[in-house]
């Protein structure tokens, strides 16, 4: 059995993601879960492959995932662009890190607002804007 941590958990602590992975290694565990986008200081590729390098280097693994893509949710970031974006961004971040899993939440105390067919419609600009 691989154990590992989620970063979500030690948020309060203010680390970096190579600070995360020093005190994973330092437990013995075998995996990094960065499940929020703010604890990874960039999405360049170049930051990214650093963090996978180091993350090798200590002997662990890494997954990447997001707080919210809906745009409805109160955990949404319009700060990273539309949900689409967001969704695109993560998995070009998780082939990089050679995470073989991605976490998006799309249910996260979301509060969807439902057209008359019963579809989630875009989220307006103006939501997007109020929310930055």
């Amino acid at each position: 059995m691989r154990l590992g941590l989620d970063t979500y958990s030690l948020r309060w602590q203010d680390w970096d993601a190579f600070n995360l992975l020093e005190y994973a290694a330092g437990l013995g565990l075998d995996n990094v879960q960065f499940s929020e986008r703010a604890t990874l200081a960039s999405l360049d590729q170049s930051y990214l492959e650093s963090v996978r390098r180091r993350a090798a280097g200590l002997g662990l693994s890494v997954e990447v995932g997001m707080l919210s893509f809906d745009c409805y949710s109160s955990l949404f970031r319009a700060e990273y662009g539309s949900g689409e974006q967001q969704l695109a961004d993560l998995v070009r971040a998780a082939w990089v890190v050679g995470s073989p899993a991605r976490r998006p939440s799309r249910t996260a105390r979301a509060r969807p607002i439902q057209s008359a067919r019963g579809r989630v419609p875009a989220c307006p600009a103006s939501h997007r804007a109020a929310r930055a």
